[in-house]
């Protein structure tokens, strides 16, 4: 068993905002339903330890967090990246190798350098399918590099003081 792909990407890298990371992992096997799926190396965020990281904007559907850098979470058939099967039905399906998800979390207050983002899977057991795996893109993220945005209103008055 391995990854066969397996990326992250940010909706922003402004420092001390809320940001959205989307993660899709591919494997060389059929995930079951339960399988156990944990993301290391997101550190530096302001995102408290929480038991219910909601996942895909779905209430039903969350993560175990841990601030230290951790998200682990059960793959479920919300998390199923499935485009060509139906998931009610009893076959087969090798999309059943490949979930996505999103989650938000609050970048860091301040610039932080590079993270090493790495990827594991066990079963119901705790066995692990593979040794930690480098998720692409995880070098990328929570860096806290972008400038904020500044917004500002900018008007012209003439000498009688009519807007010009």
């Amino acid at each position: 068993y391995f990854v066969e792909s397996a990326t992250i990407r940010e909706s922003t890298d402004v420092a001390n905002e809320p940001n959205v990371l989307y993660l899709t992992i591919s494997m060389s096997f059929p995930m079951a339903l339960g399988t156990l799926v944990t993301v290391t190396g997101l550190a530096g965020t302001q995102t408290e330890s929480a038991l219910a990281i909601i996942l895909n904007s779905d209430q039903t559907s969350t993560a175990a967090w841990q601030k230290e850098g951790s998200l682990t979470f059960a793959v479920s058939d919300k998390l199923y990246d499935c485009q060509t099967c139906s998931l009610s039905q009893p076959i087969s399906c090798n999309s059943k190798s490949t979930v996505a998800l999103s989650f938000q979390l609050h970048n860091p207050i301040a610039a932080q350098p590079a993270l090493r983002v790495q990827v594991t899977a066990t079963d119901s057991a705790g066995r692990k399918f593979f040794e930690k795996t480098d998720i692409a893109g995880g070098h990328d993220i929570l860096q806290a590099r972008g400038a904020g945005k500044i917004f500002a209103e900018i008007s012209e008055r003439s000498l009688s003081g009519q807007l010009a």
